[in-house]
């Protein structure tokens, strides 16, 4: 069962698969910072603000991942509420099933067309152009998608959406979903400057101190890069080096791993190209990459 947790005055989270933020400005004026992965968490979080006598005025999507948007449809069907989100992410409320066709980059196959990657959908406007409490501040927090943002509330938390991931996911998974890895980067070393009571990654716990997890980030990209970098002393095609890093972090591929995963391993091949790492050329009608020292 879901459950509300406190973490501020007037702020506190649902601990869905991707965390839920609300923020209660009164009972009649309440935001929820994402929406839950399907229409189950919905049903759960329409409970608890029911529960607690709060009216949902708007849902904040800090991106248009169906973890985080998946309950977006329910709970505007169930309350009538605004969805508010950046233009560029708006194209997934329009037509889900961009999700997975921009991750396989081709007609999905049936295992990436699930509520994980399909969300329902729902009316959602440009978040630029809406009318939110002057006691929530909009953060910018590029690189994880086409354009995330975080939200800090009144009482110094910080949701900072899918722009640092937790040790967990760094142990377990090792490679986790980006799409812009100088852009990641960039805003792993803004997250180091920011100030706050509480920092709440969207897959993970409340932080008090945000900067080991930080370094912790910035240290797993190093070592894919370099390890990217490694295998590339001979040309190699893509799946030959997915295979290579799922061996080297002990991993076992399955369908959507291989797309997730690839997403990212191709993300930094296109990042480590840009910046002179490593190079392109065709042997035998195949794409293969080396590394420039060779």
């Amino acid at each position: 069962m879901l459950e509300l947790n406190q973490i501020g005055a007037n702020t506190y989270y649902i601990n869905t698969y991707a965390k839920v933020g609300v923020y209660v400005k009164n009972p009649d004026q309440t935001y929820l910072i994402d929406s839950g992965t399907n229409d189950e968490e919905a049903g759960e979080i329409y409970r608890i603000l029911k529960e607690q006598n709060w009216k949902l005025e708007a849902i904040i999507l800090t991106h248009g991942h169906a973890d985080h948007a998946g309950g977006c449809a329910y709970l505007q069907e169930n309350t009538g509420c605004d969805i508010f989100v950046t233009e560029e992410e708006k194209i997934y409320s329009e037509n889900p099933f961009i999700s997975p066709v921009y991750i396989t980059g081709g007609f999905p196959p049936r295992e990436m067309q699930n509520s994980f990657f399909v969300a329902r959908k729902y009316h959602a406007k440009d978040i630029r152009l809406a009318r939110l409490p002057k006691e929530l501040e909009l953060i910018e927090l590029p690189g994880h998608n086409f354009h995330m943002i975080g939200i800090r509330t009144e009482d110094e938390v910080v949701f900072l959406a899918d722009s640092i991931y937790s040790l967990h996911m760094l142990n377990k998974y090792h490679i986790n979903f980006m799409l812009d890895v100088p852009g990641y980067m960039k805003t792993l070393d803004k997250i180091s400057h920011m100030k706050a009571n509480i920092y709440l990654p969207s897959h993970d716990g409340p932080h008090k101190e945000i900067l080991p997890l930080v370094q912790a980030n910035k240290g797993k990209i190093d070592e894919i890069a370099g390890n990217i970098i490694r295998f590339c002393d001979n040309p190699i095609t893509y799946d030959e080096l997915i295979r290579k890093l799922f061996d080297e972090y002990g991993r076992r591929l399955d369908m959507q791993q291989y797309y997730l995963v690839g997403f990212t391993v191709r993300s930094f091949l296109s990042w480590l190209k840009e910046q002179g790492s490593i190079q392109t050329l065709f042997e035998d009608n195949m794409l293969c990459w080396r590394s420039w020292h060779a």
